[in-house]
């Protein structure tokens, strides 16, 4: 693997300012997707000797590991939650399993004493001009 370990920096470095670099231009810059570029400058970002040897700060240091940080905790918000783990039955000793098993399971339907779901509706005014009053 081709250590790129200063294009890296010095490209983080120069973005830092504006939350790490448009997703495009990492791209174009190191074939990588935002997610693998800023995993990668976290793990370079672990060794403060390494990074100090190339003429980063501990300011910009610690900058930088911030903006990491908030970009892969963005990128886990936007894939969504985990999968919910639900507890394997009984076995017919009466005893729980230990392990769990994800599911993908929707959550509970509304129960009869839920108001109606047209209550719940947000309007976006995609459905034009019905349900604005004037």
């Amino acid at each position: 693997m081709l250590d790129n370990t200063a294009a890296i920096l010095a490209f983080a470095t120069k973005w830092r300012h504006w939350g790490g670099g448009p997703t495009e231009d990492i791209f174009v810059e190191f074939g990588l997707t935002a997610p693998q570029y800023f995993e990668r400058l976290h793990q370079l970002l672990r060794n403060r000797n390494r990074i100090a040897a190339h003429g980063v700060s501990p300011i910009v240091h610690d900058q930088l590991r911030a903006i990491c940080e908030a970009r892969l905790a963005r990128r886990r918000w936007e894939q969504g939650p985990p999968p919910r783990q639900v507890a394997r039955p009984e076995n017919s000793e009466g005893v729980k399993m230990a392990s769990f098993e994800t599911t993908s399971a929707p959550l509970p339907r509304r129960s009869n004493t839920d108001p109606p779901a047209e209550v719940d509706r947000i309007d976006h005014g995609t459905d034009g001009d019905q349900n604005h009053s004037r």
